[in-house]
């Protein structure tokens, strides 16, 4: 195996094959110079695929065997996968009669709730014919485009979409697609019990998340084998994310992040593996990457201690102090160029390969200002190990410190690393480089302002706690209640803006979260509608009270909208439905776009035109 990377010190492919020697019964002498010659030659490399299909070629040709470690890499590679394919399908099964059991939990439900919404998006990558809400189908279709790093509709946060793409043996068919993209959502999303900038994730989306949680314990979500899921999924493996069983433990009935942040701290559950995005500038003073990323996840993924020292690797370098070309671990920050990739020679310098660790420093990945102290953490998780651990680890060891062709033998090592990891694809953690910098998305939503309005918020409260007091249903009081807070808190900020004092980022933070405020209310989209309100029999018309598409007004970079009316008779027996004002106010759009005119479309009514206020 040759190393193929495109940095540091390049690998280059020797070939130390001796050809055989041909016996030759009737020539001995022509035998012996025959032979002389041909000890000095090197075999040219025959055309295969493979390592093993080389070996197979040898027989064909007659050619004895070299055999080299490589080939007991592969073999073992390739009985591992099979090893895991039998787990797999223990998995999948698990996994279906799990997701099974929450949608039919949910088939008959009329509650619009967030854990529907969740429960719905695993339905259907699982493959299951189900019918998902407006977030639901949203966040499949940014599933399944797996594009990049985007806002959830669902989770309000950061999420790396691009990770849900079916990568490896896992596509080579649909099923197995499915299964990939089900399972990897269930490991990768994370339930935030921690506020922090560096995140963007505010304490309304951390009550969002813990609501989600709560919704789908209440759904069964720890139940229905559930259990029996985590186990054959992790394998016995080291966990270190909080499980939908250990949060079934705690009291729902009480705020669930303060009780996941003390379990964390007294079980020693921060994660040494950061699967998230996290920009170091929005950490708080004291406050750490591991704990802004304490949350529960659907399944916990596992950890290993190669992962854990890539990690490690990527964590507060310090500044670059080389001269000339960057090395490949290098990336650049707000602060300059730091450290950004751990390498796969470092990984095993970390396990103890000396041929690696020269390797490293020949490549310059260890000129940065606190790289001993990164190496040392590095190296630490290599040190208390489990025995089928330390059997791997060291098998890497030995075959990156062989006597002989060191750069062959690294290259190999790097190479059986790689077949590791590829194996674990799906169900180890994969760490994520802290960086400098927003992504330009939930940080650079600063600056939410207020209308103020302090007299309409103070009306409308009077209003929400007369409905409040009125309503017969007692979640409906209590969503009026809330509805009459968030209210309270809107005419706090009127009434300081109306004094000329500044919003707090608090308030910023609390209108930049509102819609999520709203969707915890179950708050519905707000489509165009129309009433008729008046009949004049004369005519044989009505009058027709209607909203339009919203009109978008804008105050620096903040963005808002405004309600549109509309007002005009119709024949009586046209009494109009919201599906058809809906149309024909789509077709106006398209006679507006074509025009270019701002102009009332006077095919609205027969003989009137319609007016909007």
């Amino acid at each position: 195996m040759v190393d193929r990377s495109l940095h540091g010190q390049r690998s280059k492919p020797r070939l130390k094959v001796k050809v055989f020697k041909i016996s030759v019964v009737l020539a001995v002498v022509a035998v012996c110079q025959l032979a002389a010659a041909q000890s000095a030659q090197v075999a040219a490399a025959p055309q295969v695929r493979s390592i093993v299909e080389l070996y197979q070629d040898n027989r064909k040709r007659g050619l004895p065997n070299f055999v080299t470690p490589d080939l007991l890499v592969v073999a073992y590679a390739d009985l591992s996968r099979r090893d895991l394919k039998i787990r797999e399908s223990l998995i999948a099964r698990a996994l279906d009669e799990w997701v099974s059991s929450l949608t039919s939990v949910i088939a008959d439900s009329t509650e619009d709730m967030p854990a529907v919404d969740l429960i719905q998006v695993l339905a259907a990558l699982s493959g299951k014919s189900v019918k998902a809400s407006s977030v639901a189908a949203e966040e499949i279709a940014k599933v399944d485009a797996a594009e990049g790093i985007a806002i959830s509709p669902l989770l309000a946060v950061n999420v790396d979409y691009s990770q849900f793409r079916p990568r490896g043996f896992y596509a080579e068919s649909d099923e197995l697609a499915r299964y990939f993209k089900t399972l990897r959502y269930c490991n990768s999303i994370l339930f935030h019990a921690h506020p922090s900038a560096a995140t963007g994730v505010t304490a309304e989306i951390v009550a969002h998340h813990m609501g989600i949680l709560t919704d789908l314990l209440r759904l069964g979500g720890a139940e229905n084998g559930y259990e029996a899921l985590v186990e054959v999924a992790t394998n016995q493996k080291t966990v270190e994310d909080i499980s939908l069983s250990e949060v079934a433990s705690m009291d729902l009935a009480s705020p669930l992040a303060p009780q996941i942040l003390e379990y964390a701290a007294i079980n020693d559950r921060f994660p040494t593996v950061y699967s998230g995005y996290v920009d170091r500038t929005g950490l708080a003073e004291g406050e750490t990457v591991a704990q802004v990323l304490l949350g529960a996840r659907i399944l916990p993924g596992t950890v290993t201690a190669d992962v854990q020292a890539m990690q490690a690797l990527v964590t507060d370098s310090g500044a670059w102090r080389g001269e000339g070309e960057l090395p490949f671990t290098a990336a650049m920050s707000g602060s300059g160029v730091v450290k950004g990739w751990p390498s796969a020679a470092e990984v095993l310098a970390a396990m103890g390969a000396d041929s690696a660790a020269q390797s490293a420093e020949l490549s310059g990945d260890d000129d940065f200002e606190f790289y001993a102290t990164l190496i040392e953490h590095a190296r630490s998780y290599f040190n208390d190990l489990t025995e089928m651990e330390a059997a791997r680890w060291g098998a890497l060891t030995e075959l990156a410190d062989l006597d002989g062709d060191s750069e062959q033998n690294l290259a190999s090592a790097k190479a059986f690393w790689t077949l590791v990891r590829y194996e674990n694809l799906l169900y180890a953690k994969q760490g994520y480089t802290p960086v400098d910098r927003s992504l330009g998305s939930f940080l650079d939503r600063q600056g939410s302002t207020l209308m103020p309005a302090s007299g309409f918020y103070r009306s409308l409260i009077t209003l929400v706690e007369n409905r409040g007091r009125g309503t017969v249903d007692e979640a409906m009081s209590t969503k009026w209640e809330e509805f009459g807070v968030l209210v309270g808190l809107l005419l706090q900020m009127s009434e300081a803006l109306d004094s000329g004092t500044e919003l707090t980022a608090e308030q910023e933070d609390t209108l930049a979260d509102i819609d999520l405020t709203l969707k915890r209310l179950n708050i519905d989209a707000d489509l165009p509608i129309v009433v008729d309100v008046h009949t004049h029999p004369g005519e044989a018309q009505v009058l027709e009270q209607a909203t339009g598409w919203p009109e978008i007004v804008t105050i620096n970079e903040a963005r808002g909208a405004r309600l549109t009316h509309w007002e005009f008779k119709q024949p009586i027996q046209e009494r109009l439905t919201d599906t058809e004002w809906r149309d024909m106010l789509a077709e106006q759009s398209k006679e507006n776009d074509r025009s270019s005119s701002s102009s009332v479309d006077k095919s609205l009514t027969e003989d009137e035109s319609a007016v909007e206020s």
